[in-house]
């Protein structure tokens, strides 16, 4: 689409070209080297343009902000435009060879301005401000293979996961990986022994890893070494708290433990009716011991 609208502007305006060139042959020197000096840079906003579109395989120009390239190149147009249309009005109607410096300095200025905006450097072109001698263009086939080396450079280094993984290993590979639940997960392990030796602190140190994440999961297992003394000192409120972050995301085994704490006054001020609510709300979901201890207070969910 963009080079379809750099064809159609010189093929608009070849003739006015046309034009200037059999002017040309008719004027004095000085008037002469003004009217190619014009030229040449009316060429190289061409040029410009066409590098702006992308038309050129290995010469691109990001501006990015704003509006970003649309901007910039309608402002291109206009100055293309009005250029060579002035330029052409001037060789015919204008003999001072000094005037013709007044349609370089309006057109040199916002190009000089788009020059400066372009080689600073921004997202669209990875802040590249380094090139040719401009520092706007640069070769996007070896940009693009410079950042796919850098990314398999970056993937290499990454530690893999075992081929003929043990279901810990798999599962520890993505706890080290940043998955919240795979680190509940090697946690749970830990505290238990399963497939692995049994470690409490190092049970801990996942749960956390797993509960500062925002796993519910975590969470819960977290409060229960609180509440057990499982790898940490023994503490109630801490216990608590935890609880509670995973019961208000719907957890059904820390819902039970929060109304518990409540109804026996553990880490908490003793209220009946917030341990009836947490413990409804586990029930409803088919949680056995809510269900057991809603029954053995009489209370229905």
């Amino acid at each position: 689409m963009e080079g379809l609208i750099a064809f159609l502007i010189f093929a608009t305006l070849f003739p006015l070209l046309l034009t200037i060139g059999q002017v040309l042959a008719k004027m004095e020197m000085r008037r002469r080297l003004m009217i190619i000096l014009n030229l040449l840079v009316w060429c190289y906003e061409f040029f410009f343009f066409v590098a702006v579109c992308g038309v050129l395989p290995h010469a691109k120009v990001h501006f990015g902000g704003g509006l970003g390239d649309l901007l910039f190149v309608f402002i291109l147009i206009v100055l293309i435009l009005a250029h060579i249309i002035a330029l052409s009005i001037m060789s015919c109607k204008i003999s001072r060879a000094t005037l013709f410096f007044i349609p370089l300095f309006v057109v040199l200025v916002p190009l000089a301005g788009m020059h400066e905006t372009a080689a600073r450097g921004n997202k669209s072109n990875g802040y590249m401000t380094a090139g040719n001698c401009t520092g706007l263009y640069y070769d996007a086939t070896g940009e693009k293979n410079k950042r796919e080396r850098q990314r398999e450079l970056e993937e290499a280094s990454e530690p893999k996961k075992p081929e003929s993984a043990t279901r810990f290993e798999s599962l520890l590979y993505d706890a080290e990986q940043g998955d919240s639940g795979a680190q509940s997960i090697v946690g749970y392990s830990y505290v238990t022994g399963d497939g692995v030796e049994k470690n409490d602190t190092l049970a801990v140190k996942w749960f956390k890893m797993s509960a500062e994440n925002g796993w519910p999961g975590g969470m819960y297992n977290l409060g229960l070494c609180y509440y057990t003394g499982t790898g940490l000192a023994v503490d109630s409120v801490e216990a608590v708290k935890w609880f509670r972050k995973a019961a208000e995301q719907g957890y059904d085994n820390a819902q039970y433990m929060l109304g518990y704490c409540y109804g026996k006054g553990y880490g908490v001020e003793q209220d009946d009716e917030q341990s009836y609510e947490w413990l409804r709300l586990a029930a409803r979901k088919e949680h056995p011991k809510a269900q057991k201890l809603l029954k053995a207070n009489g209370q229905r969910w």
